[in-house]
């Protein structure tokens, strides 16, 4: 299972730019969108004629988390590097840098306080 999550990953990102790279875009502008504040003069686009990526809605996916996990970001180098996770067992959890901001979906489980408890009525 490690091997085809692996294959799966790096399809992945052939086709995409790595998902741990700060400052991803989370909305574009669409050629149109360009043109018509040209036509009306404004300087800037206005945020309600930007197009929202894929990528924007992440945030709000439960499963991110596993996608995040895969690689991490080296600011020196300026890519992403792959996590042991899909080469080898990891026994361990997983780093996260000091310097990264902190988000929801960056923050350990080991964390939680209390137990993780499955309740079957939730």
């Amino acid at each position: 299972m490690r091997t085809a999550l692996r294959e799966a990953y790096r399809t992945y990102r052939r086709k995409n730019p790595p998902p741990g790279k700060p400052g991803q875009r989370r909305t574009f502008v669409r050629k149109e969108a360009k043109d018509r504040a040209a036509r009306e003069g404004l300087g800037t686009v206005p945020d309600k004629w930007k197009a929202h990526t894929a990528f924007s809605f992440i945030d709000n996916d439960p499963d991110a988390s596993l996608l995040f996990g895969l690689e991490a970001w080296d600011e020196r180098a300026g890519t992403a590097t792959e996590q042991r996770i899909l080469h080898e067992r990891v026994l361990e959890p997983r780093r996260i840098p000091e310097g990264r901001p902190g988000k929801a979906r960056d923050r350990p489980r080991e964390r939680h306080r209390g137990p993780l408890l499955y309740s079957p009525r939730t």
